[in-house]
């Protein structure tokens, strides 16, 4: 008689599984047949443990395994060979960067499958702004930084990242990935300059302001920040400064 013992595949998409047979004669040849994607038969010599052990095979199942010698048939099994595990990453929040910038910062908080290795495809917009897809590069620590065109438009460019086992070959699932580049604040801000009188406050008015730009008031002697930032809104914006407050 013969059974599986031991079923091992160590390639994702490979052909290098196995399946070891025993209970059989030491040094004696077997015809053994199986059902792979063909079916196989080919004669075999038991080794000194009186172990066959099947060899080149890659992840399915294989079934009617039976081995026969001197007329003599064993009785059919079966054995089913995996591939090794997929390995995954949790992918962090999509970076956001400023216009003119050369790199972001794309976090993950964990793997699994032991992956070593990173690629990104871009999709075609972001390619013709000058993206260029990374292939199999060294997955460290937390963050994968990717590089940023600084001649890229300010704008949301996509892509899609994978992580791979560089011994088994095992490629993880694509996730979506997506680089935010904001434009730069005006420089030319008109800003009022109010005279109040003593012990009043102060209201300083900034006009057309821009929408996603927070602005922030701050005294010229040493730079600090004076109250808190005021969100643009597209319009005017107000900063309302307590009369305690030095000139800024």
């Amino acid at each position: 008689a013969a059974s599986d013992v031991y079923k091992r595949q160590t390639t994702c998409g490979g052909a290098n599984g196995s399946i070891q047979l025993n209970g059989l004669v030491a040094s004696s040849t077997y015809s053994v047949s199986y059902m792979g994607a063909t079916s196989v038969s080919e004669n075999k010599v038991a080794d000194g443990s009186g172990n066959i052990t099947l060899t080149g095979l890659d992840a399915r199942t294989y079934s009617n395994i039976t081995v026969s010698i001197n007329g003599c048939i064993s009785a059919a099994t079966s054995a089913t060979l995996n591939d090794p595990t997929t390995p995954t990453i949790t992918l962090g929040t999509n970076p956001e960067v400023c216009s003119g910038s050369i790199s972001a910062s794309l976090p993950f908080s964990g793997t699994t499958g032991n992956p070593d290795q990173y690629s990104i495809d871009f999709d075609a917009s972001a390619e013709a702004e000058g993206f260029t897809d990374v292939t199999l590069a060294t997955l460290g620590v937390t963050p994968v930084n990717i590089t940023v065109p600084n001649t890229a438009s300010p704008t949301t460019y996509n892509g899609t990242l994978t992580v791979t086992n560089s011994t088994t070959g095992c490629v993880s699932a694509s996730q979506s990935i997506a680089i935010t580049i904001n434009a730069l604040p005006s420089a030319g801000l008109s800003v009022s300059d109010p005279t109040v009188c003593s012990g009043e406050n102060a209201v300083i008015t900034l006009s057309s302001s821009q929408s996603g730009i927070n602005y922030q008031l701050r005294l010229d002697a040493d730079d600090s920040n004076v109250g808190t930032a005021v969100a643009g809104t597209g319009a005017d914006i107000t900063f309302t400064i307590a009369s305690a407050s030095s000139s800024a």
